[in-house]
């Protein structure tokens, strides 16, 4: 049988234009994949080719994320409520309202569940939902109170005009994020792998994700991270819900992140990823991603 052909549309909602890729798969499930903050259509293209042996995929970009149109643009704050008008609006004017699949990775995740949390009725469009590397508030991050101290003034200040202006004029320039890159590495465990294998593609796309994202939009949610609660409200989300985590994971804590998400979701079960950080490789091809996801993610797929 000929593979599904990946196509990649025009995506336009509310005066927000962006993408979205498309893989048609008559049989399987209906998957919506939804990426998180650092992240693009091209990054996740072989997930979504990896997703498409199990059924059909969506994956559309996000406002302020993958050069799509920020909610700045037209006069909006990037919140988590926005992301998840925005997510429920997609699924509306796509018609996808039956039947769904949720894979949502990292940031991804919060949008889903907030809004589940928002409009209960996508409950019962939805079969389950796989959060890949997801988590529920920020005190699920490691050292908390020192990013607090320093990364929330700071992304305060890169969140306003002037400081959006800076960050995408002089942090983001190609020289500013080579820069950036060479300290990294010091300390990073992604770029020290990253760059390890196939340096230079790696280099290529950490460039085009830094620059094509909305820097504005980047900085505001870096400091909505460290403040959110997605618990508060004390509502419970009856969709299955299969968490793919690592036990590796350089900014959050496991045991943290299960308990909040068995506060989430009525029905929570886990696996574990084959993966050493907090995300795959950003030049992995559809076999890497596959080695990834762990078998009961993908016999979870295929029933």
């Amino acid at each position: 049988m000929a593979k599904p052909a990946v196509q990649i549309q025009p995506l336009s909602i509310n005066r927000l234009n962006g993408r979205e890729l498309r893989i048609d798969n008559p049989s399987g499930r209906r998957i919506v994949l939804i990426y998180g903050i650092h992240s693009s259509l091209e990054r996740m293209t072989t997930t979504a080719e990896f997703l498409s042996d199990y059924g059909q995929v969506r994956l559309p970009d996000m406002p302020g994320i993958g050069g799509m149109t920020s909610f700045y643009a037209i006069g909006r704050e990037p919140t988590l409520d926005m992301y998840a008008d925005y997510l429920y609006t997609y699924l509306k004017v796509s018609q996808l309202d039956k039947s769904l699949t949720f894979v949502a990775m990292s940031f991804g995740f919060l949008v889903v569940t907030r809004m589940f949390q928002k409009y209960p009725q996508t409950e019962s469009w939805t079969d389950d939902v796989i959060s890949f590397v997801g988590f529920g508030r920020a005190s699920d991050f490691k050292h908390l109170a020192r990013s607090r101290r320093w990364y929330v003034p700071l992304s305060r200040l890169l969140s306003t005009r002037a400081g959006g202006w800076f960050a995408r004029r002089v942090v983001f320039s190609r020289l500013g994020l080579r820069a950036m890159f060479a300290v990294f590495k010091l300390f990073n465990p992604k770029y020290q792998h990253a760059m390890a294998t196939r340096p230079v593609d790696s280099l290529k796309m950490e460039l085009d994700l830094w620059q094509a994202n909305d820097a504005r939009t980047r900085f505001a949610l870096y400091k909505l991270l460290f403040q959110f609660d997605l618990t508060g409200s004390g509502q419970v989300i009856d969709v299955p819900l299969h968490d793919l985590t690592t036990f590796t994971d350089q900014y959050l804590e496991p045991a943290k992140v299960a308990a909040t998400l068995k506060r989430l979701y009525a029905k929570v079960d886990s696996s574990r990823a084959n993966l050493a950080v907090h995300a795959p490789s950003i030049i992995g091809d559809k076999d890497e991603v596959s080695a990834v996801f762990s078998d009961e993610v993908k016999a979870r797929l295929s029933s």
